[in-house]
């Protein structure tokens, strides 16, 4: 029998989240494109999966960060001025204001301003909408952003009814989203659409006695 050590699994000096974030960071960086695009189609199974990091001490949001960038074929690198987009029943008192290569908009909520964002995209480019339809970012097999019919946004008619603005070119935006979905998205638009978030489009929060805009 040898008495020789086991070999660690896992480097002393190293616990095992961030062994699990490490590995989980290297395989999202080496992966296609295109294959990390269909394993995470789903929005609610990146959700699912975010959350179940969280448990672990694993940041979500920089793991979403990484894997849109990956989806963009983009680098990814930390925002540290980032903050989620607060949520629609938070921004009384408050205004949301998106900067556009410099023009600014204010508006009284998120879905005011995602839907005006992809108004202004597709007034620029009559086939925005639809390339970001095809593109399979915010067109996953069990839910999407956009679609022509409203039967392809919800299945619910109660919600159908309720959560679908129309978009150019007959085009339609689903609206049944929480704010950091909302913020996500608006991060994955404007990489699509060869902006940079944070330079070219900016989020800001004008808050008027707000602490926390989340809460």
């Amino acid at each position: 029998m040898s008495n020789s050590a086991p070999i660690p699994i896992v480097a002393p000096d190293l616990d095992v989240t961030q062994f699990i974030q490490r590995a989980l960071y290297r395989w999202i960086s080496s992966e296609p494109a295109e294959k990390i695009r269909a394993r995470f189609a789903s929005a609610s199974h990146v959700d699912s999966l975010a959350t179940g990091l969280e448990k672990r001490g694993i940041d979500a949001g920089e793991f979403k960060g990484r894997l849109w960038a990956r989806m963009l074929g983009q680098p990814w690198k930390p925002d540290p001025k980032s903050t989620p987009a607060p949520s629609e029943r938070a921004t009384t008192g408050s205004t949301l204001k998106l900067i556009l290569k410099g023009k600014e908009i204010s508006f009284k909520s998120n879905i005011d301003m995602l839907h005006e964002l992809l108004k202004a995209l597709a007034g620029k480019d009559d086939t925005f909408l639809e390339r970001l339809y095809n593109s399979g970012l915010v067109s996953g097999r069990t839910r999407k952003l956009i679609a022509q019919t409203p039967e392809d946004l919800y299945d619910n008619p109660k919600v159908r009814d309720q959560y679908v603005r129309r978009l150019p070119g007959g085009w339609l935006l689903g609206t049944n989203l929480d704010s950091v979905r909302i913020h996500d998205y608006i991060k994955i638009i404007s990489g699509f659409a060869g902006l940079e978030f944070g330079k070219d489009i900016v989020v800001k929060l004008e808050d008027q006695g707000i602490k926390d805009p989340l809460s």
